[in-house]
Order: structure tokens, then sequence, then C-alpha cells
């Protein structure tokens, strides 16, 4: 018997029950399956859920729980569905976008541009849906959610808030906002962290299970890189010399000048101080260096925030005060306890430790 079933029996004194319903097709990935030759013909394959003709698994083993299926997994986003690429089997993104808009110019603008500051998503590939002329599909690189899975030390965060500055410099400098720079819209490239790959639906479970996927830290992959999505709500300015305004309440972080009738400057708004202080120093004893510049950059007057080539300034200012062994240090929980607190310390001393062991060796083969 399946140990989830034991468990709930154990628990309720009654046999688990499983709704199978829940686990149909829901009505927007239908409207994804009627399109499945389409993706096909261009040279993706979506998933065996939403092939057409689909036999759900647990037909032919109903006694198995339903996370144990792989095509019980819905993306629950009705605007984007995962894809294989047949040429080479990575997976993909498909998005769905009204055709000529500004979000796909600015996308693909974005997309081509050759830069190592540049952290906007790339475009593997569009093309228009032949039964909606309003509508086109853009394919972009599979990707993960910034903190998934979790930074484990300081140097990490560093390496998030200065990327992700950078992106911020890098848009503005080609006279583009994004206005919507919440932390659901920062993705990770985890193709080395995560060498034998992950689910495209189920990357919580990916995260906590090695038999799913074993994964590499941040520090330990290198290459790790930060992308900015969803440019639905971006504008684009022909020159930055004269003052560029904007209307709009629509952005998933707060902003106190967002107005749908009073003109507002749409570049102050695209500061990250609001993701900085709430995935980090929030959360996190040692990442209270980071207080002053979340600070700055969420002050209520637009006028007082800085721009972000001065931010990034401002986080190199605040690093160059800290000792480099804290950059090396485990992220410590606020509410962590005294005695986890204590062997976290003991941990990371120990690792310390043999950092710079290791170090002087180097020097002396070095020098030999």
């Amino acid at each position: 018997m399946n140990l989830k079933k034991i468990r709930h029996k154990l628990l309720f004194s009654e046999p688990l029950k499983v709704n199978w319903s829940l686990y149909e097709l829901a009505e927007d990935e239908i409207w994804w399956r009627d399109r499945y030759s389409l993706f096909e013909s261009r040279g993706y394959r979506l998933r065996d859920r939403l092939r057409p003709g689909w036999v759900p698994s647990w037909k032919s083993n109903p006694k198995r729980h339903p996370e144990d299926h792989e095509d019980t997994a819905s993306s629950h986003h009705p605007l984007i569905t995962h894809a294989a690429r047949v040429s080479d089997g990575s997976n993909v993104i498909i998005k769905k976008i009204k055709r000529n808009n500004e979000e796909k110019s600015i996308t693909v603008y974005l997309s081509s541009l050759k830069d190592q500051k540049n952290h906007c998503v790339p475009i593997v590939d569009s093309f228009p849906d032949e039964a909606d002329d309003d509508i086109e599909f853009l394919v972009m690189p599979l990707l993960r959610r910034f903190n998934s899975p979790s930074f484990r030390t300081v140097n990490e965060v560093i390496d998030f808030v200065k990327q992700t500055l950078e992106r911020v410099a890098f848009i503005h400098s080609k006279n583009i906002a994004h206005r919507d720079c919440s932390d659901l819209n920062i993705m990770l490239d985890g193709t080395s962290m995560f060498p034998e790959g992950f689910h495209p639906v189920r990357q919580i479970m990916d995260r906590s299970s090695t038999k799913l996927a074993k994964y590499r830290s941040r520090c330990n992959s290198p290459g790790v890189k930060y992308y900015f999505t969803d440019f639905g709500l971006s504008s684009r300015f022909d020159d930055m010399d004269s003052e560029h305004l904007v209307t709009g309440r629509r952005c998933q972080v707060y902003v106190p000048e967002l107005s749908d009738t009073i003109p507002y400057d749409p570049f102050a708004v695209d500061l990250l101080g609001d993701v900085y202080k709430k995935n980090f120093v929030e959360k996190y004893s040692n990442a209270q260096f980071l207080k002053p510049l979340a600070e700055s950059m969420t002050q209520m007057v637009p006028s007082e925030r800085p721009k972000a080539n001065a931010a990034l300034k401002q986080l190199e200012n605040l690093v160059s005060l800290m000792p480099k062994s804290s950059l090396r240090w485990r992220l410590m929980k606020n509410n962590i306890g005294r005695a986890s607190h204590f062997l976290l310390n003991i941990s990371c001393t120990t690792r310390e430790g043999v950092f710079v062991v290791r170090r002087m060796i180097n020097k002396q083969y070095t020098r030999a």
C-alpha cells in the first residue's frame, strides 16, 4: 500500500479518497491542447497531458497517489505552457500574447542585444496563432523562480542584487521602463545548478527531492544568471533627454505614486527595494547590510530614490565595509533558535577555516 495512504489511514482512521476529477484538464489547458499540432509543426512538443487523445496514466494504475503520476501536474497559468524542443529535447516555455503589441517589440529588442549586463529573458522563437489573428506566441527557455532553491550564503545574495540592479540600469539606458519589478518577474537560469534537469511544473518537489533532481548551490555553480520576464506593462521612449510620464496602477509591487489620472515617472518605479526588503532584509539577520539600500529605493518621494547606477555604487560601498569572511557566511534566519544559531556558526567557522587553509596551501604551491 502507498505510504501516503497508510499515513492517512493511521491519522484519520479511514482510507484516503482521491477526487480524480481535480486532475482533469482545465479550460485553459484545453485551449493549448487544441493547438498541439501547430506547436508540433513548429518543432515543439507539448507535455503528454496536452496531447490529443491523452489517456490519464492513473486510469491504468488508480491505486497510486496523484502525486506519483507526472501527468496530474497542471501549470496553473493560462498564458503559458511548457514544451520540449524536438531538435534537441530542451525544455521551453511558450507564452501567449496579443499580436503586434509593445510587449513583443520590447522583449524581442532586448533579447537581441548582446551585452553581459543584459539580464532580460532570451526569446528563442516567435510565431502567430493559426486560429486567432490577434494572438501570437513567444518561446523562451525554461527558467525557475529566482529563490528556488533558497539562497544559502551572503555572497549569493550580493550576486543577485548586483545582477538585478545591472539589469535595471541596462534597460533604462535603452530608454525602457519595466514598470513591474516584482519578485514574480525575476527568474533563474537553473542549467548549471540542475545538471540532471528539473520538471517544468513540479519545481518545488525537485528542490526537496534528490531523486528528482540533484542541484548545486549557487556558489558552486558557475554562470548562474537571473532574468527578468514579463514586459507586458513596459514603456519604451525615443530618448531620455525630455521628461517622460505615464499613468496606470497595474503593478505587483506597492508604489505610492501609481495613478490612473496623475502622470508619474515610470523609471522611478523600477527600483527593487521592495524585493530586497521582503526576501532578504526582513528574513535574514546577516542581510541587514542591505537595509540602507532597500530603504533608499523605497522612499515615498520618487525624486529622492537613487538611479539604478547610483544604487549599484551604494551596494559596492556597503559590501566594501564588510569583512570578506562574512560574505562567505551562511544566511541566518531572523527567527532561528539559539541552539541552531550556535551550531550554524560553528559550521560556518569550520568551513571558513578550511577555506583559509586551502588558500594558504595554494599560495605555497604557486610560489614553488
